[in-house]
């Protein structure tokens, strides 16, 4: 439904007629504004909360596949990208060079443990244990991970070797579905 600019100008035409000459307005209905106002506070909010990574999904190239699985169920995620290793989004610890800073591993430049990788980890998988205790339920040992398709194949391997030090058994790897 659009107007054209004749109807616009006998439509303003209109309403400033229905308004004395000399008078202004006097009152806004302030509760209809405030309403409106506290709708797009929440809807702010919401939205801020739920972009807390700084990364977008634009920094990983996921490599392809021709596999027909079922996508995942709710699992712990962790995203390999080209500056950062991030867990449930929320960045761990930065990539350099396909390589995390050797002051980040357990055993220095040669060792594969991430430290703060396999520390958040535990509590996520601690937190997984919690839920399912409550519903009665065997916990899901699930993580699922998205790499870039140039992350290093050690990168790869120490974050793998991470989530089994925090009791992670079962590992899907996101890619990106090559339709033929």
């Amino acid at each position: 439904m659009s107007i054209n600019v004749r109807e616009a100008r006998s439509i303003i035409r209109k309403a400033v007629r229905r308004v004395p000459e000399g008078e202004s307005i006097g009152h806004l209905n302030l509760t209809a504004m405030m309403d409106m106002m506290s709708i797009l506070l929440v809807f702010m909010i919401k939205s801020m909360t739920s972009s807390t990574s700084t990364l977008n999904i634009r920094d990983i190239t996921l490599p392809p596949s021709t596999t027909r699985m079922t996508p995942p169920e709710e699992a712990v995620s962790v995203v390999i990208a080209k500056s950062a290793i991030l867990a449930e989004g929320e960045p761990v610890v930065a990539v350099k060079n396909g390589d995390v800073d050797p002051s980040e591993k357990t055993q220095g430049s040669f060792g594969i443990e991430i430290g703060k990788l396999t520390t958040i980890l535990a509590k996520h998988h601690t937190r997984i244990k919690k839920i399912a205790a409550v519903r009665g339920e065997e916990p899901a040992h699930e993580l699922t991970i998205m790499a870039d398709k140039e992350t290093p194949y050690r990168l790869l391997v120490s974050v793998i070797y991470s989530a089994g030090q925090s009791e992670f058994q079962n590992y899907r790897m996101i890619v990106l579905r090559n339709d033929e």
